[in-house]
């Protein structure tokens, strides 16, 4: 059996659940959902993902019943401003504790 090819292209968080810490992306170049685990995010301190966040990843697909699953091996997020991560955070747990949706994000 011949080892798993990688693939890198960039792509755009869709969730992230800190607490858990994994989370799914969508690449730029097609409708893939890729799984990230915390522990591939390549950052110091606390590894987490926002909502919206732009990120660079290395992933392999595998065959589950047939159809392809994708992994991440190494996330590279961009750089985010930690003041503004900070406030995103929070506004996510006010709405959540009150019961409400998630914000939209808005594409550039």
């Amino acid at each position: 059996m011949s080892a798993p090819k990688t693939y890198r292209f960039p792509g755009t968080v869709y969730y992230f659940d800190d607490v858990r810490g994994f989370g799914f992306a969508r690449t730029n170049h097609s409708d893939s959902h890729v799984m990230i685990h915390h522990t591939v995010i390549d950052m110091f301190g606390h590894r987490m993902l926002c909502q919206g966040q732009k990120i660079f990843m290395d992933f392999v697909v595998h065959e589950t019943d047939g159809k392809p699953a994708y992994r991440a091996t190494r996330v590279d997020p961009e750089w985010m401003d930690p003041v503004e991560a900070y406030d995103y955070i929070a506004e996510t747990m006010k709405r959540e504790a009150k019961g409400q949706p998630e914000a939209e994000t808005a594409e550039p």
